[in-house]
Order: C-alpha cells, then structure tokens, then sequence
C-alpha cells in the first residue's frame, strides 16, 4: 500500500460540535450529523448554522427522498426518520426486528432505496464480543428487508457506475466490498473492492482494533472511481484507488482523529472532514471540541 503524505492547508468550517458524523453536500449546503449532540446541521458560508433536525436516538446516515424530504439514521432507537417539507419528524422505517445492536451510517439512491449499515455488536462496550453485521434495505414506501449479511462492521459506503455498484466499507474487515445492484434494490455479486492489510483475529473489539493497519470509518465516492476514507487507525483521510493503493493522504491536525469526510463545495473540489480528540461519549459531551474542517484538493 503506497502512502504519500500531502501538506495541504486546512480551514475550520466550525468547531464546538460534540460528534460529528456523516457529512454531506447538498443544495448548496454542506449537512452533517452532529450524534451526541442529537442535531443534523445545514451549514452554509452565507446564512449559517441552521438545526434542520433535532434526533434524541442519535443522528447518522443521512440521505434524501426524490421529493427532497431528508432521511437520518436515529441509531439508538434504530429507525430511520422522514424530515418533511412542513418540519415535522416522522418514522419513516422501524429496524427494530433486523438488529439487537444501534444502526449507523446510510446512503441513500437516486430512486429513495436507503442501506443502513447494522454495527452487528455492543459498539458502546470495547469489551463485547464482536459479531458481524449486516446492511439492511429500506425501500421509498418503508418497506424493509436485509439486503446484506455477514459484514464486518460496516461503515460507509459510496456508489460507483451511475449507482449500479454498491460499495460498503467493513471497519474490521480491513476494506471495501463491491456489490452489483439490481433494478429492484437487491444486491449481487459480493467481491472485494479493497483489501488492506490483514484481517483480525474475532475476539474482542478492544483486541482487534489494534491489529487493523487501517480502519476505513466515512467515506466519500469520488467521480473517477475513487475513494476518500476516514482511517481510525491512522489519524487521517486517505484517497484510495480500487485494490487498496492509497494516492495520497490528509493527516488530521494534531491531537484529532478523522472520523468522516465528504466531497463538496460550489466545485465539487472541497473534501470536509469530521474530527475529534477520540469518539468517547463521556468525554465528548464534557469537552464539546469536535471540528468541521475543510481542505481544497
């Protein structure tokens, strides 16, 4: 795995936040969940901060209907919820019945078919046995079924070939799968997109976690092909070719670790970065320093 460092000069869009998770670009706006905080934020350089939702499960994946109503991912309570035109927050999707465990990141098609990353194991708790997860579909009406299993913690995903590939990245795996999407939803041909380094011994999260050379948190697709990866393991944001060749990187400033990023801005050449010290509840809701960073590529 290539690795070359790029100094590039970075700009806080705004700090203060608890968690911040799942950004994206939309409308103009950049949007971002704000998960121990309980808020998803539209920011925009010209009218703001605005809170566009307030989520006490827990706000994640975010992702938009064809009708322009918002989807967030309410982890605790593992549900997807529909922001409507009129401001009312209403359940979209109960997931309650696919998983024991939170649900986390989403992406959601052109058409509304949403996949919910389903952690698989007590994510809160560095001492619970891991288990894998699996990758649940909801339909635009809310009809929900499991439209993948087995995963290792999967966590953020991107679509390539004009959505017709799904690709999911798997913390503990350590990489990318590639599944063929078919018309109705329905994913196919499971294969690697990107193996990086070796995958860990199934014991305990606190013991595998140390043995990931890389672990791939939010990520963003980018239009050639490409991928920009959260790297938990390495405190930075890495751009990948398929296969798992990094062409470059964007270390996290010190002290911070990179736990998403997005693609954005007016031309599309803005990569947003979600950082934080650490992802401890306790210690986020108590220090409150969580930062939106921006680097023009």
């Amino acid at each position: 795995m290539n690795s070359d460092s790029v100094t590039r000069s970075a700009v806080e869009l705004r700090r203060g936040g608890v968690f911040y998770e799942a950004p994206r670009w939309h409308g103009g706006r950049w949007w971002v969940s704000d998960q121990q905080g309980t808020e998803v934020l539209a920011i925009s350089p010209e009218d703001g901060t605005e809170v566009y939702a307030s989520v006490p499960g827990g706000p994640s994946g975010l992702g938009w209907l064809p009708g322009g109503d918002l989807l967030v991912v309410s982890m605790s309570d593992r549900r997807v919820l529909r922001r409507r035109g009129d401001g009312q927050l209403v359940v979209h999707a109960d997931l309650a019945e696919f998983t024991n465990y939170r649900i986390n990141d989403m992406i959601v098609n052109s058409r509304g078919q949403a996949y919910v990353g389903c952690i698989g194991f007590d994510d809160e708790s560095s001492t619970a046995p891991f288990s894998t997860g699996s990758l649940i579909r909801v339909d635009p009406d809310g009809t929900v079924s499991t439209a993948a299993e087995c995963l290792r913690c999967p966590n953020g995903s991107f679509f390539l070939d004009g959505e017709r590939t799904l690709v999911v990245g798997e913390t503990m795996l350590p990489g990318y799968t590639a599944f063929t999407v078919q018309d109705n939803g329905t994913l196919t041909e499971r294969r690697t997109w990107a193996q990086i380094g070796p995958t860990p011994a199934s014991t305990t999260v606190a013991e595998m976690f140390p043995q990931l050379v890389f672990a791939p948190d939010g990520c963003a697709g980018a239009p050639d092909g490409t991928v920009w990866s959260a790297d938990l393991s390495n405190a930075r944001c890495v751009h990948l070719a398929e296969g798992g060749d990094v062409i470059e990187q964007v270390d996290a400033p010190a002290g911070q670790m990179v736990f998403a990023c997005a693609l954005g801005g007016p031309s599309g050449r803005t990569l947003l970065l979600c950082v934080a010290p650490d992802w401890d509840p306790r210690a986020r809701k108590a220090e409150h320093n969580a930062s939106l960073i921006t680097v023009e590529l």
